[in-house]
């Protein structure tokens, strides 16, 4: 039996890997004599499933079943996406439906959910945390949902459990359909420097696992298509500090054997100060590591020194950021240097690195400034055998509104914000702040502001008929690659080499039945160790 019952799962992807966020908070609460039970493969349990793990971790001293909701997606049934691997515009067309509010399943689902949770024990609270607590606003399509958590949940879920095990105060702000909220501006977590995961015997990892480890949260950058919190922090903020990251590679691999890391950074190289500290730090360990991460190429450019510290830190899978080759919408979104630079650069980390390091990048359809003939001419090139990439993924620009919670008169500060045009009011909490396309959108050429916007080049529709169009040509295999950063460890973790996960494609439809066919005996296994 357990005191917190943890869902979660990343189910969006056809590999398995684990998301960083529902162990952090495992550990956090097990720190503080809680007992935790995390559940993987949440999308795709069956109901027989969902019923025998209830009944073997639910009692009356259960006190929380959490969901953790940041890569949530739509359930997609194997043999569906087996059938979109068929289909020319496949994966891209799969992604764009595999949007969810809040839970994977169907209505029907939720209801047995909720239900068979009451019988084993009616006081027991559903707390939501992840990106997509932000939906608190949704109700009464959730209105099952007693506790929502917003923001770095660490000090929030902890105070929440003391308070439903001992009765200790809480301080909590009600949305105006009375949903319970807790923020980070409320209780805030100050201590990420020297906090760790750390895994437990029953969080099951299999032999040989590529895990999440987080180095750092936030990102020095403040791109103006961005919207996340702790953009543009200082410069060393939220950076794990050196003695944490030894003892959290030391306890994973000597009680795990785990060497294989995807990392969780918004920018793993956004400093030469912070390279250089990593590179001593992993280079330090008496064993080998191997990492997948997120880095800007630009900042490589300006420091090639990297180049070469990263590849002695064990990279093997990285993505680069490129959003764009055009000089003046690079400029306004604070991206990179001109066209050629960049792609000069690539050629030359590709001479660095050979075939030891996955290149992938990312290409944002849409932005200010950028008129479709430049779009067009970077597909040429990625169609191209100039592309040295080994991944590539081509997006339509998004334009987020803020987050607008109406929340009820309250003593306490959950995160309100003055934003230009956009105004608050005291009974408004603006969770996710705008990017600052969108906080000035006159500045950046934006005729109409939106999820539907309209600049003087193109308008959202045309940039969605681009995207379609780039991922319905046959070039360009690259866009299909299970190299690609966001896939690569998982894939690993179906039991692949790196010379095997360098030939295989989404739209191969034997590459993809063995990938479902061995994340199907994966969760067999975990499911026997769990039930």
């Amino acid at each position: 039996m357990a005191e917190v019952l943890i869902f979660t799962d990343i189910n969006g992807l056809v590999g398995f890997g684990r998301y960083a966020g529902a162990y952090r908070i495992a550990t956090e609460l097990r720190n503080n004599g809680f007992t935790v039970q995390v559940i993987e493969f949440f999308a795709s349990l069956n109901e027989k499933e969902f019923k025998s793990i209830i009944d073997n971790y639910v009692d009356k001293n259960t006190l929380m079943i959490g969901l953790s909701t940041t890569f949530f997606h739509t359930h997609i049934s194997d043999e569906k996406l087996i059938k979109y691997s068929t289909d020319k515009n496949s994966m891209h067309q799969l992604n764009a439906a595999n949007v969810t509010l809040l839970f994977p399943q169907d209505d029907e689902f939720q209801n047995i959910f909720f239900d068979y949770i009451k019988t084993k024990n009616d006081k027991l609270k559903i707390v939501v945390g992840g990106h997509k607590a932000q939906n608190v606003d949704q109700l009464p399509i959730f209105k099952n949902v007693d506790y929502w958590i917003m923001g770095q949940g660490e000090v929030s879920i902890v105070a929440l459990a003391k308070h439903l095990k001992y009765g200790d105060a809480l301080m909590v702000a009600k949305t105006k359909d009375n949903s319970k909220v807790l923020t980070d501006k409320m209780y805030p977590f100050n201590k990420f420097s020297d906090c760790k995961i750390r895994w437990e015997k029953n969080d099951y990892l299999f032999e040989d696992e590529n895990i999440p480890i987080e180095v750092a949260r936030g990102c020095i950058f403040k791109c103006s298509f961005c919207a996340f919190n702790l953009n543009g922090k200082k410069f060393g903020d939220y950076n794990k500090n050196r003695k944490t990251l030894i003892d959290e590679f030391m306890y994973n691999y000597d009680n795990y054997g785990i060497t294989n890391y995807m990392v969780s950074d918004d920018t793993l190289n956004d400093s030469k100060q912070k390279v250089n500290y990593l590179h001593e730090t992993i280079t330090s360990l008496p064993f080998k590591i191997n990492l997948s991460a997120y880095c800007r190429l630009d900042v490589i450019g300006g420091n090639f020194d990297m180049a070469y510290k990263l590849h002695e830190m064990g990279l093997k899978s990285v993505n680069f950021g490129i959003e764009t080759f055009h000089k003046k919408a690079a400029q306004f979104v604070g991206k990179g240097s001109n066209a050629d630079k960049q792609k000069q650069l690539l050629y030359d980390l590709k001479k660095v690195w050979g075939d030891d390091v996955f290149m992938s990048a990312g290409f944002i359809i849409g932005l200010p400034f950028e008129p479709i003939s430049s779009v067009k001419n970077t597909f040429e090139w990625l169609y191209s055998n100039e592309n040295v990439l080994s991944g590539v993924g081509v997006y339509r620009y998004f334009m987020s509104d803020p987050k607008k919670i109406e929340i009820k008169n309250t003593n306490y500060d959950v995160g309100l914000t003055e934003l230009n045009d956009l105004k608050s009011d005291k009974n408004k909490m603006v969770w996710k702040t705008p990017s600052k396309m969108r906080m000035n959108p006159k500045k950046y050429n934006f005729t109409q502001p939106g999820s539907r916007w309209k600049h003087n080049e193109m308008d959202w529709a045309q940039a969605e008929e681009l995207v379609n169009e780039f991922y319905k040509n046959k070039k360009c295999p690259q866009k299909l690659s299970m190299t690609y950063f966001q896939d690569f460890n998982r894939i690993k973790n179906l039991g692949f080499k790196d010379e095997e996960v360098s030939k295989m494609y989404y739209n191969d439809p034997k590459n993809l039945i063995d990938c479902i066919k061995r994340k199907q005996e994966i969760k067999l296994k975990y499911m026997e160790k769990v039930i």
